[in-house]
């Protein structure tokens, strides 16, 4: 409270600015015990269309600072907040940039106040309505903004966990990151009317309140970040912040974000406007071109386990319905990976997928792998290709990351129609295997109509990753 009610008005009215409409009846000719203001929350994106302020912090106090009661806006930004007006004569009315799990707060820790000061004479009333409209110039108005993006989030997150966690959010800050040590999201100031950067951080700081333990450093979408960091770190650094932005995205998708009529939301586009330009499609990510502003354009032709827009476009095409492309037959859902996500709290592709392949068909998840080559290519005998009793060598392209983080290690699995495994080989570091005789002679006896086999490939520097398996390949008997 404020012991001077003019220093809680000079507060109020220096926090933000913008609009403020009241309406006040003019029939009223008795005061009652119970009074109600009412009203509505709005803020404004960046085309300067104003849209309903979902779960932010609505308070009334009185003259002397005393808050009368404190309340949050429902879906369509309303509030309504009733008190005992005995005693009190003058009142005035804010919004915060908190709600009960986000508070979006200056650099020194302060929440976002937005008013005008102004105290409205109560006594001859039974109600009054205030209406708010947050600019998107100031850093208040901006603030709320932020918040609105981390809600969405959080409605998403509660719905599949339980969180009890206040986040705290610095907004505008010198950077957009997660600190695993703080525990809080900094927002710069050009990223507030960027959802898909505020909800990358968000996923950050799901995975840290996951116990899922990452790492953070410079990192570059189109690169494989062995280049940067060796094997062991960028394996950990590619999937945390893949992770973070396929997260942004689906979760736009899952709660129908582009029905808020927001620019840039709810779309399958990952979209950095402000402080520097990237904006790439998950869908077809593959053959996406950087159009970042301050470097030559560059077609990505690499992905591996260590590749940020690799793992995005996998993670994507894993979860995604549609199945358009050839080399993308796996609809998973994207709020099942969710789930999935969050059971198994793994930090690296390896890691993660080879938990996900008993949940998914292996041929494919074995095609998306090698699409985004990870996983090896298998390449000879062609598909569906006919052998007859000589025993036939298998071969294929070992893909993987670059250079020495290629894929080095493999192992062949043969199986009837039905999956049954007929044959393991053992590890082998080449990229060839001729079907031992006596294996083949088994085989080629069964008189099955076709066999199949695939390849699962390890890497083995530093540490194991893997196993990635391929697509299945056919070979048919005659």
């Amino acid at each position: 409270s404020f012991e001077d009610p003019l220093d809680f008005q000079n507060y109020l009215s220096q926090s933000s600015t913008g609009s403020i409409e009241t309406s006040i009846p003019l029939f009223s000719t008795f005061a009652l015990a119970s009074f109600t203001v009412s009203g509505n929350v709005k803020w404004e994106d960046v085309n300067g269309t104003a849209h309903n302020a979902r779960s932010v912090k609505v308070s009334v106090f009185s003259s002397t600072g005393s808050i009368l009661n404190t309340g949050y806006t429902d879906t369509s930004g309303n509030y309504s907040l009733s008190f005992n007006k005995n005693g009190v004569s003058y009142i005035g009315v804010a919004t915060y940039s908190s709600s009960q799990n986000i508070s979006v707060e200056t650099a020194s820790g302060t929440v976002y106040t937005y008013s005008d000061g102004t105290f409205y004479s109560i006594s001859s009333l039974s109600s009054l309505s205030v209406n708010f409209e947050l600019d998107n110039i100031s850093d208040g108005g901006k603030a709320f903004q932020v918040h609105q993006a981390l809600h969405l989030g959080y409605l998403y997150y509660s719905g599949h966990a339980t969180t009890t966690s206040l986040l705290h959010v610095e907004f505008p800050s010198y950077s957009t990151s997660f600190s695993s040590t703080s525990k809080k999201i900094e927002i710069l100031h050009d990223d507030a009317n960027d959802w898909d950067v505020t909800l990358h951080e968000y996923g950050h700081f799901i995975a840290d309140e996951l116990g899922i333990i990452s790492v953070g450093g410079y990192h570059y979408p189109l690169q494989d970040l062995t280049e940067l960091y060796g094997k062991t770190y960028a394996n950990r650094l590619a999937w945390s912040e893949a992770w973070a932005t396929y997260f942004s995205i689906s979760l736009q998708l899952v709660q129908n974000a582009s029905s808020l009529n927001i620019p840039n939301v709810g779309d399958v586009n990952y979209t950095d406007t402000e402080d520097w330009y990237y904006n790439v499609n998950l869908e077809t990510l593959a053959t996406q071109i950087d159009t970042e502003l301050y470097s030559p354009s560059f077609v990505q032709t690499t992905f591996s386990e260590a590749s940020e827009n690799g793992i995005i476009s996998l993670l994507y095409d894993i979860a995604d319905s549609s199945i358009s492309e050839a080399y993308d037959i796996l609809s998973y859902g994207h709020e099942n990976l969710f789930d999935f996500y969050i059971s198994q709290k793994k930090n690296t592709l390896s890691l993660f997928i080879n938990q996900l392949y008993s949940s998914v068909n292996i041929n494919s998840i074995g095609k998306l792998l090698e699409f985004y080559h990870v996983s090896s290519l298998p390449s000879s005998p062609s598909n569906n290709s006919f052998v007859g009793s000589t025993s036939p060598t298998l071969t294929w392209v070992s893909q993987g990351g670059i250079g020495i983080y290629q894929n080095n290690s493999f192992v062949i699995v043969i199986t009837d129609p039905e999956g049954n495994v007929l044959h393991t080989s053992s590890t082998l570091t080449s990229n060839s295997y001729l079907i031992p005789y006596h294996v083949w002679n088994y085989i080629y006896s069964q008189n099955f109509d076709f066999i199949q086999w695939r390849v699962e490939s390890y890497q083995t520097i530093a540490y194991t990753t893997g196993k990635y398996v391929s697509s299945t390949f056919s070979i048919y008997l005659y």
